[in-house]
C-alpha cells in the first residue's frame, strides 16, 4: 500500500479520467492545473464524446504541445520515463487495446453520456494493474497544486473507503462552496442537496476530523465533478450504470456500494468548479436539455432503487416542478420535464445490482 510520506515525495497510482463535450479549452485548463500538481499521477484519460464543436482536433493538437511544456514535472514524478501521448477509440478499447502512455486520448465516436463515456477510460485504466485509484473528474475543473497531494494521501490513510469526494468550490466564486464532498438524497421523493452548498470556503475545518465525520454521516453521494474510486470498490461494485445519460449515476454508483464500503470525504482536496459548461447547466435553471435528462434520471433512479411505495411522491414532485416553470413561463423546460418524466416511466430497467434505499 503507498504510504501518505511516499505520496507527497513522487508520483502517486492515480489515473484520471476527463471526459469532454464541446469543452477543449476548460479540458486544456485542466490538463494544465493538473500538470502542475505538487503530487504525481501514473496516467491521464482524456475521452471525447463526439463533440461537435471540433473538440478531438483541439485536443489531439492541444496534448501533444503539453507533452512538450509539461515534460519536466512527468520527469519529476517519473524520473527516466518520457511523457507520451497516445490515441485510441472506444470500439478499441471495447476490443480489448491498452495502453501505458501518459496521456491517452479516446474517441468515443457518439455522445454516449456522463456514465457510459468515463466508463470508457474507467475500462481503459483498470487494465493498468499498478493502478489503485481513479479519478473522475469533470473537464470544466482545475486544481490546486496540492489537491492530488491531499486526495492521496487520504486514501492512503483509510483503505476502507472505496469512493471519495472533495471540497468542491465555484471556479467565479473561489470564496465559496459549492459542496462539501458531495450531496445527500430525499429518500421519498429522490431529490437531492449540496451539502455546505454557498458556505463560505473560510469555514471549513478540513484537519477537523469531528468536522469531517459529520460530513461523511450526512453524506450519501460525492459530487459528480470529482470522484475518486478505488481499485477494490470497482472490482467489487463496478462501473457506473450506463442507464443515465446525465444525472443520477453517481448517486446510484454510491447506493450499490452501500454496506460494503465507506464514502469518504477529502476535506483539504479543493476543486475548482465552473459548473455545468457543456451542458447548459447554471445556478438559476437548466437548459432543456440538462431539465429532461434530471427528470428522466430522478425516475429511473427511484424505479431501481427506491421502494415502490416512494414513487408516486417522486412523479408528484416532478409534476409539481413542471407546474411551476409553466407559471415561470418557462415553457421549453417545463415540457422538457414532463418528457423526461414519461420516458423515466416507461424506460426499461436493467439489473438492479446492488441494494435498494429504505
Amino acid at each position: 500500500m503507498t504510504s501518505p510520506a511516499a505520496i507527497q515525495q513522487s508520483s502517486s497510482p492515480l489515473c484520471i479520467v476527463l471526459l469532454n463535450y464541446n469543452g477543449w479549452r476548460d479540458t486544456l485548463a485542466c490538463v494544465d492545473s493538473l500538470f502542475a500538481s505538487l503530487t504525481g499521477f501514473a496516467q491521464l484519460i482524456v475521452c471525447d464524446n463526439a463533440s461537435p464543436d471540433g473538440s478531438l482536433e483541439k485536443l489531439r493538437l492541444g496534448l501533444a504541445e503539453r507533452v512538450q511544456q509539461h515534460a519536466g514535472a512527468w520527469q519529476r514524478w517519473h524520473p527516466g520515463t518520457p511523457l507520451t501521448l497516445a490515441e485510441l477509440s472506444k470500439p478499441a478499447v471495447d476490443s480489448g487495446a491498452t495502453s501505458s502512455a501518459g496521456i491517452v486520448l479516446i474517441d468515443n465516436q457518439a455522445n454516449i453520456g456522463f456514465a457510459r463515456g468515463n466508463n470508457v477510460g474507467l475500462r481503459l485504466a483498470l487494465k493498468q494493474t499498478g493502478l489503485q485509484w481513479f479519478w473522475l473528474l469533470n473537464n470544466d475543473t482545475e486544481v490546486r497544486p496540492d489537491t492530488i497531494t491531499c486526495l492521496a494521501a487520504a486514501a492512503a490513510r483509510r483503505p476502507e473507503v472505496g469512493l471519495w469526494g472533495c471540497t468542491v468550490v465555484y471556479h467565479a466564486h473561489p470564496d465559496t462552496v459549492q459542496a462539501l464532498g458531495g450531496g445527500a438524497m430525499n429518500p421519498r421523493t429522490a431529490e437531492s442537496r449540496h451539502l455546505g452548498a454557498f458556505t463560505p470556503l473560510s469555514a471549513v475545518r478540513a484537519h477537523d476530523p469531528a468536522f469531517v465525520q459529520g460530513i461523511e454521516r450526512e453524506m450519501d453521494y460525492p459530487l459528480g465533478a470529482s470522484m475518486l474510486a478505488t481499485r477494490a470498490w470497482l472490482d467489487d461494485v463496478g462501473l457506473m450504470g450506463e442507464q443515465y445519460f446525465l444525472y443520477y449515476e453517481e448517486l446510484d454508483w454510491a447506493l450499490r456500494g452501500r454496506g460494503r464500503h465507506a464514502v469518504g470525504y477529502a476535506a483539504d482536496a479543493w476543486v475548482f468548479h465552473k459548473e455545468g459548461a457543456s451542458i447548459g447547466t447554471a445556478p438559476s435553471g437548466g437548459s432543456p436539455f440538462s431539465v429532461f435528462h434530471l427528470h428522466r434520471s430522478r425516475l429511473l433512479f427511484a424505479r431501481l432503487r427506491l421502494p415502490r411505495r416512494n414513487l408516486p411522491w417522486v412523479v408528484a414532485r416532478s409534476l409539481w416542478q413542471s407546474v411551476k416553470m409553466v407559471l415561470k413561463r418557462q415553457f421549453p423546460q417545463a415540457r422538457a420535464a414532463t418528457r423526461g418524466l414519461w420516458d423515466g416511466l416507461t424506460s426499461p430497467l436493467p439489473s438492479p445490482g446492488g441494494p435498494v434505499a429504505p
